[in-house]
C-alpha cells in the first residue's frame, strides 16, 4: 500500500436517473477522522451513506464533501415549480439590491432551493437519490486517493532524506565519542593538578583514576547511539512498508528525538553538541512532515 498524505482534492461527475451530479472532496490533516457532507436539502436522506462511504476509504483527516445535483432530462420531467423559482429569484435580487451586493442569481443555487423541483422535494426516495449520487462520489474518491498518494510519495521521500542525514550525523558522533572520553579525562586531570598546585598535597593516582573512570562512564553514549541506529532502521522499514503509518512514524521519531536529547546532555564535546543541534533540526522537520501523513 502507498503512503498517503491527509491533504488532497478530488472531483467526480456523473449522469444517472435523470440527474447530473457533481461531487467534490477536499481533505486536510487531522489526528482523527472528521467528515462533513453538504447536499441539496431534499437529498439529506443519503447523507449518512455518503459519510460511511468516505469513512471506508479514508482513515484520518478533516474531509469536506460537497454534492450538487440538477435534472438532466428537462424541466418537465423533473416537476419544475416555475412560480416558486420566480419567487426565489425575485426575493434574492431584492436582497442583493437592499444590501448592495454584486452579482446575479445562479441557476444551480436556485435549483436547490425548497419547492423549485417538486419531484426532488417529494417524489424521490433514498435509493433513487443514492443511485444518482454514488457514481459521482466514487469518481471523486478515486481522484482524491490519487491526489493524496502523490503528495504522500513526496512527503515520504523527504522523510527518508532527512532520516539519512540524521544517520550520517549519528555515525559522526560515534566516531568522535572515544575522543570525547579522552578529552574529558585530560580535562579532569588538568583541573585537579591546577587546584593542588603549590599546596604540597599529593594526588592519589588510583583514586583519581577511579573518579575519572566514573565520569567517563556517565559520559558514555554508546547505548544511546545503538538505540538511535535501531530507531532509524525502524523508520526506514516503516516507510518501506507503506499504508497508514503516520501514527507509528510519529512514535518512532519521538524515540529518536529522546535519544538525541540524551546524547546532547551527556556529551561535553563541542563537535558532538553541534551534530546534536543539526540532528534535532532535521528531526523537527520530519515531525512537521508527519503531521500530514495518514
Amino acid at each position: 500500500m502507498a503512503i498517503k498524505s491527509m491533504t488532497g482534492y478530488g472531483r467526480g461527475a456523473a449522469a444517472s436517473g435523470g440527474w447530473k451530479v457533481e461531487a467534490s472532496i477536499r481533505s486536510v490533516n487531522n489526528r482523527f477522522l472528521k467528515v462533513s457532507v453538504r447536499l441539496p436539502w431534499w437529498a439529506d436522506a443519503v447523507q449518512e451513506r455518503v459519510r460511511r462511504t468516505v469513512s471506508g476509504r479514508i482513515a484520518r483527516g478533516t474531509v469536506d464533501v460537497s454534492i450538487e445535483m440538477e435534472p438532466s432530462d428537462g424541466v418537465a420531467s423533473s416537476g419544475l415549480n416555475a412560480a416558486a423559482a420566480e419567487a426565489h429569484v425575485k426575493a434574492l435580487r431584492e436582497l442583493a439590491a437592499r444590501l448592495h451586493l454584486a452579482g446575479d442569481v445562479d441557476v444551480n443555487a436556485v435549483s436547490q432551493l425548497p419547492g423549485v423541483f417538486e419531484k426532488a422535494g417529494r417524489g424521490l426516495d433514498e435509493e433513487e437519490i443514492w443511485g444518482a449520487v454514488a457514481p459521482a462520489l466514487s469518481e471523486a474518491l478515486e481522484a482524491l486517493e490519487i491526489s493524496r498518494e502523490g503528495e504522500g510519495r513526496v512527503l515520504a521521500q523527504d522523510i527518508r532524506t532527512r532520516g539519512a542525514e540524521v544517520r550520517r550525523l549519528v555515525d559522526g558522533i560515534r566516531r568522535d565519542a572515544p575522543r570525547t572520553v579522552e578529552l574529558m579525562r585530560d580535562r579532569v586531570r588538568g583541573q585537579v593538578s591546577k587546584l593542588l598546585e603549590g599546596t604540597g598535597v599529593k594526588v592519589d593516582g588510583g583514586r583519581l583514576e577511579e573518579e575519572v573512570a566514573y565520569l567517563a562512564q556517565r559520559c558514555d553514549i554508546a547505548e544511546e547511539l545503538t538505540r538511535l541506529e535501531s530507531h532509524l532502521d525502524r523508520l526506514d522499514r516503516t516507510l518501506a512498508s507503506g499504508g497508514e503509518v503516520g501514527k507509528e512514524l510519529d512514535f518512532i521519531v519521538q524515540e529518536i528525538n529522546r535519544e538525541v536529547n540524551t546524547v546532547g546532555s551527556k556529551a561535553g564535546d563541542v563537535g558532538i553538541s553541534g551534530a546534536v543541534i543539526e540532528a534535532k533540526r532535521e528531526i523537527e522537520k520530519i515531525r512537521e512532515q508527519l503531521q500530514n501523513l495518514e
